[in-house]
């Protein structure tokens, strides 16, 4: 008999400073191929933040 629980999470903060605060490195522009300066605010979706629990039990 066994019994594993786990838990992780997946961009649950971001560590910014000085000029770039609020500025997430891997963030994703709609309009990459048009926009001038890519992953810089034009029509940029937050990343989700995912969180995953399980639990595995064997008998």
């Amino acid at each position: 008999e066994r019994l594993h629980v786990y838990f992780s999470m997946e961009n649950f903060f971001l560590i910014t400073a000085g000029e770039l605060e609020g500025y997430d490195p891997e963030g994703s522009s709609q309009d990459k191929i048009r926009s001038n300066v890519p992953n810089i605010d034009k029509y940029q979706y937050p990343n989700p933040t995912n969180f995953s629990l399980g639990v595995n039990v064997g008998f």
